[in-house]
């Protein structure tokens, strides 16, 4: 017996003076950190990391790094205090805080066109299990500045990561400086599954309000300035995931015009479901009450779809976009399409988008040289780049006002043609 004990004493005292000497050499080495600035700078080169104003300190257990200016790809951080959780760390294998405090982090973005190709997220740099596992994470003041051909867009905000216990909350705001009411408020809450250990959405709410939309930020110029405002909340009741809000688009012309429509969440194991209901396009001449339109994911897959489509509708509400004095408005009103399209499918999975539908009393007027058509039924199919349309046991009619006087109509027709 007092051989075991004598053992079990020395293993003890073994793992104490271990745990000691690594201690005390952590916090020798903390001490000097400073000293290892420009090892570390040319060490991270390559992730484009650049440290200012370097110092270590120790907190209990935990290794403190402090700095003056923080370098990165696309901007710096300013006063950076990051006391990383040893345990955790090492648990995970990954960095993870408990405790980053930033004053300032400014973030510089240039044209879409500009950014092509870039593959730069901060995961790669903090890794996951940063974001996700950290006590607490605090970025008090975020300012963003994007910079277009035309003229610079600036934004000011603010970020917070908690670890509460049973969940992670992340809360998230921000606002433009060229407006005085507007804000997006971002609320998210992952709730922690010990068995599978997992993170599933526990509760999210969105609250934007009159936020401005450049479009040229988004690489399409032609479109008008707008703003959008949504408002969103879901929560996990049991093993469903539920959400209900409200967005809307109105862009900023002279005319009113707009897009707004109601969503609907709901998700369970994996399979998420987003329905878009009371679509509503809104014209200065016309406005448009669209079916609901429903978008499906599971895995890698996607399904967007919608009951009915009617042709003469959406017609009419491009007449009224483009102007009837336009081009594209005379073609539109005298060809006035007619149909309906019924239920549009586009399946995207692994960088395809496959289609599909069917057309049904199609027809079209004459106009310069384009012939006039009747067909009463067609099914659209294959690939989004190279559609197949498709007839059988149909009637097709065909009008060259220029060329006949009557129309010539085909009986059973059956047959299909793919474009490339």
């Amino acid at each position: 017996m007092r051989q075991i004990f004598r053992r079990s004493f020395i293993f003890f005292a073994t793992i104490v003076c271990i745990v000691a000497a690594f201690l005390t050499g952590s916090r020798i080495l903390m001490a000097n950190f400073a000293g290892f600035e420009a090892r570390l700078n040319a060490s991270s080169e390559e992730l484009g990391l650049r440290y200012e104003g370097l110092t270590g300190a120790w907190n209990f257990l935990n290794p403190v790094i402090q700095l003056e200016k923080l370098h990165f790809p696309i901007g710096t951080a300013h006063d950076v205090y990051f006391e990383i959780d040893a345990f955790e760390s090492l648990f995970r294998n990954q960095l993870v805080a408990r405790r980053l405090h930033v004053k300032n982090v400014e973030i510089f973005l240039e044209h879409p066109a500009a950014m092509e190709g870039s593959e730069y997220r901060m995961t790669d740099i903090l890794g996951n299990a940063m974001l996700l596992h950290s006590d607490e994470m605090y970025v008090e003041t975020l300012g963003i500045a994007i910079q277009t051909h035309s003229k610079s867009h600036y934004y000011v905000g603010s970020f917070t990561s908690k670890d509460m216990g049973s969940h992670q909350a992340f809360r998230s705001d921000l606002t433009s400086l060229t407006c005085d009411d507007c804000i997006v408020h971002v609320a998210v809450d992952l709730e922690r599954v010990k068995y599978p250990i997992a993170n599933h959405l526990g509760r999210v709410d969105i609250d934007i309000r009159d936020f401005p939309i450049h479009p040229e930020i988004l690489g399409v110029s032609h479109l008008p300035e707008a703003t959008l405002s949504v408002a969103f909340h879901g929560e996990k009741k049991e093993e469903h995931f539920d959400g209900d809000g409200h967005a809307e688009i109105a862009f900023s012309d002279e005319e009113p015009k707009g897009l707004s429509s109601t969503i609907l969440v709901s998700s369970f194991g994996g399979l998420t479901t987003v329905e878009l209901r009371e679509t509503t396009i809104q014209t200065p001449t016309r406005s448009v009450t669209h079916d609901p339109i429903f978008i499906r994911e599971f895995a890698n897959e996607r399904v967007v779809w919608t009951e009915k489509l009617e042709i003469g509708s959406f017609a009419s509400l491009l007449v009224s976009v483009v102007s009837e004095e336009s081009a594209i408005g005379r073609w539109v009103n005298a060809m006035d399409p007619q149909g309906s399209l019924h239920r549009p499918t586009l399946l995207m999975e692994e960088g395809s988008v496959a289609i599909g539908g069917r057309l049904s009393n199609v027809s079209t007027n004459p106009y310069k040289e384009m012939p006039g058509i009747k067909v009463n039924d067609v099914k659209i199919s294959g690939d989004l780049r190279f559609p197949r349309v498709s007839v059988e046991d149909g009637t097709f009619e065909l009008h060259a006002a220029n060329h006949f006087s009557d129309s010539w109509r085909f009986e059973q027709v059956t047959g299909s043609a793919q474009f490339h």
